[in-house]
């Protein structure tokens, strides 16, 4: 089940390496998840809708939030994580400073339907 909004304070976050790139992890509540997503205070409704569309996908999901921002992470288990880890890095760091949501043309779990899904090793 989605936590829903949680304070960020309850996030402890932790690096690790997916493959050869460096990711942000936390876990909460015994499910590891990965920071997809990034958004600034104003950017409050972004944030909602893309959260809400990643549930849709049936991704478990964590909305984070701060007097300074909004952050969304998504279960290393599904789908759409293992797509987000297959995405080049640079593309990774553009789309929460370009606040991509899901409905805006460019749809990251659509675009990579043709990438390979693999079982990483989490180092």
């Amino acid at each position: 089940m989605d936590a829903g909004l949680i304070s960020e304070r309850q996030i402890r976050p932790f690096r690790f390496f997916l493959g050869s790139t460096l990711q942000q992890g936390t876990c909460f509540e015994g499910e590891l998840y990965g920071l997809v997503y990034e958004f600034d205070v104003s950017q409050r409704f972004q944030a909602y809708r893309t959260a809400t569309q990643l549930r849709r996908e049936g991704n478990r999901t964590l909305l984070a939030a701060s007097l300074e921002r909004f952050t969304i992470w998504v279960s290393l288990r599904s789908p759409y994580y293992q797509c987000f880890a297959a995405v080049s890095p640079t593309d990774q760091q553009m789309a929460p400073k370009a606040s991509i949501t899901l409905d805006s043309g460019w749809d990251k779990a659509a675009s990579c339907e043709t990438l390979p899904l693999k079982d990483y090793a989490i180092a």
